[in-house]
């Protein structure tokens, strides 16, 4: 449900974002299922760690299946979906 919790042995996934201090540099995450593949990647205006649905997306997402193959694109502006592409069911 995309809310933090207080030990990794209950996390669904794991979050890896950037804050870089220089404002020349897009502020980026990557998601991982437990297992260590990428589970989806892109940018962000901000981020909350406990809540997700909190956080807001800018400029193109891109999320995973556990294979590697693609499960959809999203297109955010400012916070707000502007696209969706979504991808052929991973068999």
């Amino acid at each position: 449900k995309w809310r933090g919790v207080p030990d990794k042995a209950f996390a669904s996934f794991l979050r890896v974002y950037s804050t870089p201090v220089d404002n020349r540099y897009k502020k980026q995450y990557r998601d991982y299922y437990t297992t260590g593949e990428v589970k989806g990647e892109g940018y962000y205006i901000s981020i909350d760690p406990m809540d997700g649905t909190k956080s807001i997306y800018d400029g193109e997402q891109i999320s995973y299946y556990k294979s590697g193959k693609m499960e959809y694109k999203e297109y955010w502006e400012n916070g707000k979906l502007t696209r969706k592409e979504v991808f052929r069911k991973n068999t």
